[in-house]
């Protein structure tokens, strides 16, 4: 029996593969008793990216979720503005603190849409994008988010993000926009702006759930077969 138990734990590792690990943060924890409303708690914002630097990075990375913080309790019962949220990743060369008002030109090469939808709702003292897999290398570039949101409504949402308010170090900066989804509007609050992220990760380049299932699916009649000829007992001729 050993063999059709080693091939189950093979495949359950296999169809495993893709599973979110824990959260790994850049910027916290954030200013003391301060935060930021853009772009999740402001009804104003149209358009919003934030590059961060390659060097907070250890290493390959597939990111699965984001992650934003409001650990603050004076915000408590702070929420989300209501609207539909695109979220892109890309790898770009774009510097922290270098962001181009236009926001195409700061987009890399591999830009994705990782998530589109609406968020509301409460944000403390945290809130989690569960994004589609995007596979980050930081040796070929800093990361860059990207937001663009819709129908926000003018009342509600009024969260205070942990952020960095002009003191991220090089950690990361940031650009908006509150009237176009092509300029940014803004030329004095990039540098050192922007909010503490949580990346939550699965293993680099891991294969989506679907694959893994599909894996262990086509693996099982195997399993079985194999046990079925354990198990049946030898006929005499």
């Amino acid at each position: 029996m050993r063999r059709p138990i080693l091939l189950l734990a093979v495949i359950i590792l296999l169809s495993s593969t893709g599973k979110t690990q824990a959260a790994f943060i850049v910027g916290g924890p954030g200013d003391p008793g301060n935060g930021n409303s853009f772009p999740f708690g402001s009804s104003s914002i149209v358009a919003y990216q934030q590059v961060y630097a390659a060097s907070n990075f250890t290493g390959p990375m597939s990111i699965s979720g984001l992650t934003f913080y409001n650990n603050n309790a004076a915000f408590a019962g702070t929420t989300i503005n209501t609207a539909t949220y695109t979220v892109q990743l890309s790898t770009t060369n774009a510097a922290v603190n270098g962001l181009s008002n236009t926001f195409a030109s700061n987009l890399g090469g591999d830009n994705q849409i990782v998530f589109s939808g609406v968020l509301s709702g409460t944000a403390f003292p945290s809130f989690t994008i569960n994004t589609s897999l995007f596979n980050y290398d930081p040796t070929a570039g800093n990361l860059l988010m990207t937001i663009f949101k819709t129908g926000a409504t003018s009342s509600g949402g009024s969260v205070f993000n942990d952020a960095r308010n002009g003191t991220a170090g090089g950690l990361f900066s940031r650009k908006y926009s509150l009237s176009s989804t092509t300029t940014a509007d803004n030329a004095g609050f990039d540098s050192n702006w922007g909010l503490v992220t949580g990346f939550e990760t699965a293993p680099a380049n891991a294969v989506p759930a679907p694959a893994g299932l599909l894996l262990a699916m086509t693996g099982l009649p195997l399993l079985v077969g194999m046990m079925r000829r354990r198990l049946t007992p030898a006929v005499a001729s």
